[in-house]
């Protein structure tokens, strides 16, 4: 079971089973660059979204900004870039590249 590190939960930060700190698209710095490796308590049908558009689990995403108040991460995968909401970017975990 995967706890979040801080009580309103949009650190983007989580500590796994084992206790180590698992990163979310949240937790990325302008220019950082990660790979998706899962996506955590998204519904099925909106994970298929992110599918759809070409967000999936390998695939590797790079941050270009932090918007409206840090709200919003607009990043781009495959040279196409998004919008993702910071509710839905804490649920995206990733591994730093």
């Amino acid at each position: 079971m995967k706890t979040i590190s801080n009580l309103r939960g949009l650190s983007g930060v989580m500590s796994d089973e084992k206790g180590g700190m698992a990163m979310t698209l949240a937790t990325l710095k302008k220019g950082d660059r990660a790979i998706i490796t899962s996506f955590n308590e998204l519904s099925e049908s909106f994970s298929r979204r992110l599918y759809d558009v070409g967000i999936a689990i390998g695939s590797e995403v790079t941050l270009l900004s932090v918007l409206n108040f840090g709200q919003l991460f607009y990043i781009s995968i495959d040279d196409v870039d998004f919008c993702i909401r910071k509710q839905d970017a804490t649920k995206i975990m990733i591994e730093r590249i």
